[in-house]
């Protein structure tokens, strides 16, 4: 942000006995914000415009899926870059314009994974993402927060931990 890059954002999760009731990912240099609550929905607004509600896609084959891996700098080890090389194989690469867990919640991607990673990086577009009818689970399909991430429209969630899972007793 100090370079006037627009491409940044807070993110911001509220959690109570570990569970994380409200969402925000702001991003002041664009004017836009998402935010959920849990059984609340999510929702976006931009540029003082009035929210709208997020909605996930409907793609359910993996092989349709518009998916986000990370660039090899975020890849470190041998078994996250033979994860990366499968589910980059297995999916459509499609070009990223935001935070790509919160594409998800918008529709316009069905899939991303994310081989590092905080509970600061995670919690809030976690529940962005499942109140707009995703899913979100740690690379294994548990609910941990460090474990890497899944972050999918949940069609193609359950196939898309397969491919991991696989993928790393191969690598």
């Amino acid at each position: 942000f100090a370079g006037g890059s627009t491409g940044w954002g807070r993110l911001i999760a509220h959690e109570i006995e570990a569970r994380d009731p409200v969402g925000v990912w702001e991003m002041s240099p664009i004017g836009k914000r998402y935010w959920a609550t849990r059984g609340g929905g999510a929702f976006v607004s931009a540029g003082g415009a009035r929210e709208a509600r997020l909605a996930v896609s409907d793609t359910a084959e993996l092989a349709a899926a518009r998916c986000f891996v990370p660039p090899a700098l975020w890849v470190r080890t041998d078994a996250a870059r033979a994860m990366s090389r499968a589910v980059s194989a297995a999916t459509l690469s499609y070009e990223q314009d935001e935070h790509p867990a919160l594409e998800i919640a918008l529709g316009s991607a069905d899939l991303c994974v994310f081989f590092m990673a905080g509970a600061w990086d995670l919690a809030a577009p976690s529940l962005v993402v499942e109140e707009a009818g995703g899913r979100f689970t740690d690379l294994a399909g548990g609910r941990t927060l460090t474990g890497g991430a899944v972050f999918s429209n949940g069609r193609v969630h359950d196939a898309a931990v397969g491919l991991l899972r696989q993928a790393r007793k191969a690598g």
